[in-house]
């Protein structure tokens, strides 16, 4: 499964792991990609030319008809219905991986500071 070609897009040093899933890719015999834009990077970044039969889009699980962005008062009601669940300031948010700056979780955390009135208990 693929979710991202981020090294591969910005030439990013490889290290141990990037080696590994670049000789995963010359060796596939087919690709799984969460999104379209993977795809393309796939194509365009990818390790050689590829059919198109070989390349599959399986999103992950997501439904965009159900999920959408929050508004300021949505993540009030959000922080609101934490509580109740008893998730009170402060707390613990725990960001999984590697801490990448790719992955935005610097993003998250500044979004964050601007709801500052959401978080004060």
């Amino acid at each position: 499964m693929i979710h991202d070609m981020i090294p591969e897009r910005f030439r990013f040093p490889m290290d141990a792991m990037w080696k590994q899933k670049s000789e995963a890719l010359v060796n596939a015999d087919a690709y799984m990609c969460v999104s379209q834009s993977t795809i393309q990077d796939l194509i365009r970044f990818g390790p050689r030319m590829l059919e198109a039969n070989v390349i599959h889009h399986i999103p992950n699980a997501f439904d965009s008809s159900i999920f959408e962005k929050a508004d300021s008062m949505t993540v009030l009601e959000g922080t609101a219905a934490l509580r109740s669940l008893g998730v009170t300031v402060p707390f613990v948010l725990a960001i999984i991986g590697n801490g990448n700056h790719y992955k935005n979780s610097r993003l998250l955390i500044d979004t964050l500071r601007m709801f500052p009135d959401a978080f004060n208990g």
